[in-house]
């Protein structure tokens, strides 16, 4: 959105690719896509935002344990917290 300096954005943007081993990548399957649409019609979702939950709530199955949702968007937190999953809103957070 512009909100970064250009060092600042091309630093995060080498942190993200050096990191991306380490992230949990989710198939958009069937399965998630439909989920994201039930989801639409629960909670006032944009399309992505909605993927991202429902990708979430399928981790979450899958490993059979609790997972916390991060993102900076507040309707999107609102949504996972009514989903059942404790969030972290990315925005608001102290790094460790």
């Amino acid at each position: 959105e512009g909100h970064l300096p250009d060092r600042q954005y091309a630093l995060a943007c080498r942190q993200f690719e050096n990191d991306w081993q380490a992230y949990i990548r989710v198939d958009l399957r069937d399965e998630i896509l439909l989920l994201a649409r039930d989801l639409i019609h629960r909670h006032p979702l944009r399309g992505f935002d909605a993927i991202h939950l429902a990708s979430a709530l399928s981790v979450k199955r899958a490993l059979r344990e609790e997972i916390t949702f991060a993102a900076a968007d507040e309707r999107l937190l609102r949504a996972a917290e009514a989903e059942r999953l404790p969030v972290l809103n990315a925005e608001t957070a102290q790094a460790p």
